[in-house]
This record gives structure tokens, C-alpha cells and sequence, in this order.
């Protein structure tokens, strides 16, 4: 794997190996095992995969935030590595980022400021700006991503659609730790009694798919028994609990045949957010 931190060198390295297959997996920050699943995955279907790690400041909610959180390592580059990558692609943030950028994305789906979106004002903008910097400079075939942030998923989808992008979009399922908390970089900033906790979080997430299965279609309903669970957990704050349907992750009343249930928290510094899709007789 080669470490490639210029634009203009990886752009000329795809144009002479051939960009007519090229996978893409854009992190950020620490790789774990939900970006092995990704790349190993890329690895099987193209002829050349770019992992890219760009941890960009204006994607964060404060800057203190920004200053904490980990950034590229040698663990990275090598979990990169043997999982399948071709090149890591890291650049500067100074070459990367405009220092006072005049063109950017703007969302016009209200989708952005709910769910997850309600305290991130511009989150969703900011990672799409950077999404079609990605998509310019490299040009893949596939871009893979985890099914575990539904929000990013669904409004990557409509860049790709909507600006015509000649490149698939390859969601693949969440890879999740033993207590059943999607593997997160974030989870290292738990500490240990409020990592006990959120370990009962996602048991929450299973009672509640047991209610759907056993009868119980109304969301005011399943929210209220959500909310009754959350508040045994004191260290948890809930953020929200809704029931959106599983397409445009609007919210519905009453689920007709399938929907998707996803709850945010705030436990200490670190906000989880989650899902579990409420299909009978399905795994979710």
C-alpha cells in the first residue's frame, strides 16, 4: 500500500493504473473494524481501492472537540493495509480545504436539521462538501459506507443521484461489538461506568422489536416504553426515539408494514446514535 498525501499524485496514479474500477472508503479518524469489513469488501469487487482519512475541523461540533479527537495513526495505515487498500490517502487539511471556502452544498430536505441532525446544525453540508471533493478527485466506481449513520447514507445517496455521479453506492451492514453497540471511535471516550451503561442501550433496541412482533404498531406507544427504559439508565441522556419509515426516514404514526426505530443519546461528551428495523420475522 502506498501513502499518498498530494491530490495531483493520486489523481495521475489512477489515471495510469486504469480508473475504470476503483473502490472508495472515506474515514475519518481511527480505522477499526467496521472499515476492514468495507475494504475487504472494495478489495473483492475492484482493481484498485483508496482509503481516504480527512479529519476536517468544520465537521465537528466545537473545535475543542475537533482537538481531542484522534487523528491518522500507524495503526491506520496498517489495518488498511492488510485488509486490501492500494493507497491511503491523507492529505493536508491546509491543501485540502479552501481557508475561506465560497462554494459548498446546500440541503433543501428538512431531514437535515432532525433526527441526529437537530444539534448538528450543517452537519450533513459540511460531509458532503467534502464527499464531492472525494468523488472529484478520485472518480471511483463504488463508494462504500456502513449502514450504521442512516441520515449520511440517505443524503449521499441523493448527491449521487441528483448531480448524476457515475458511481454506486455500496452500503454494507453494521458491525457491531458483543454487547450489540455499533463499533465506534467514539466509544473509546466511555468511560467505564458509562460504558456499562450503554452496553443496556441496545437491549432497550431488542425489547422494543419484541413489542412490534408481539402486536404493538403504534409509535407513541413504543416510544413511551422506549422512554420509560431510558430513564433506568442515569448516566444516559435521551436526545430522541422515533419511528420513521425506512426509505426518506420520515416519521410515521403507525407502523403499516415495516419501519426503522432510531434513538440518539448523550452519554457524558459522546452522543450515540443507533437503530433497529422493525421487520417481523426478519433480522433486523
Amino acid at each position: 500500500m502506498e501513502i499518498i498525501k498530494d491530490i495531483d499524485t493520486l489523481r495521475i496514479k489512477i489515471e495510469r493504473l486504469g480508473k475504470e474500477s476503483v473502490g472508495l472508503i472515506h474515514t475519518r479518524g481511527p480505522l477499526h473494524e467496521g472499515h476492514r469489513t468495507l475494504i475487504q469488501a472494495a478489495r473483492k469487487e475492484n482493481f484498485l481501492v483508496i482509503v481516504s482519512n480527512i479529519v476536517i475541523p468544520r465537521e465537528f461540533e466545537s473545535i475543542e472537540t475537533y482537538k481531542r479527537y484522534p487523528k491518522e495513526s500507524i495503526q491506520d495505515k496498517t489495518l488498511a493495509s492488510l485488509a486490501g487498500a492500494d493507497f491511503f490517502f491523507a492529505p493536508d487539511i491546509q491543501e485540502f480545504e479552501a481557508v475561506e471556502p465560497m462554494v459548498g452544498i446546500k440541503l433543501k430536505d428538512c431531514l437535515k436539521d432532525e433526527l441526529k441532525g437537530k444539534d448538528r446544525p450543517g452537519y450533513y453540508e459540511e460531509y458532503l462538501s467534502t464527499v464531492i471533493k472525494l468523488l472529484n478527485i478520485v472518480r471511483p466506481k463504488k463508494f462504500y459506507m456502513s449502514d450504521k449513520d442512516l441520515q449520511k447514507n440517505y443524503f449521499t445517496r441523493l448527491l449521487l443521484d441528483q448531480l448524476y455521479y457515475n458511481c454506486e453506492l455500496r452500503i454494507l451492514p453494521v458491525v457491531r461489538e458483543e454487547d450489540g453497540l455499533s463499533i465506534d471511535v467514539k466509544n473509546q471516550f466511555l468511560k467505564a461506568d458509562e460504558r456499562k451503561q450503554v452496553a443496556e442501550f441496545y437491549k432497550i433496541f431488542v425489547k422494543a422489536k419484541t413489542a412490534y412482533e408481539k402486536g404493538m404498531v403504534s409509535s407513541r406507544k413504543i416510544k413511551w416504553h422506549i422512554e420509560n427504559e431510558m430513564s433506568k439508565l442515569y448516566l444516559c441522556q435521551l436526545e430522541f426515539a422515533e419511528i420513521v419509515e425506512p426509505t426518506r426516514l420520515r416519521k410515521i404514526e403507525t407502523i403499516i408494514d415495516e419501519a426503522i426505530l432510531m434513538i440518539g443519546i448523550k452519554v457524558g461528551q459522546v452522543r450515540i446514535c443507533d437503530y433497529v428495523r422493525l421487520t417481523k420475522g426478519q433480522e433486523s
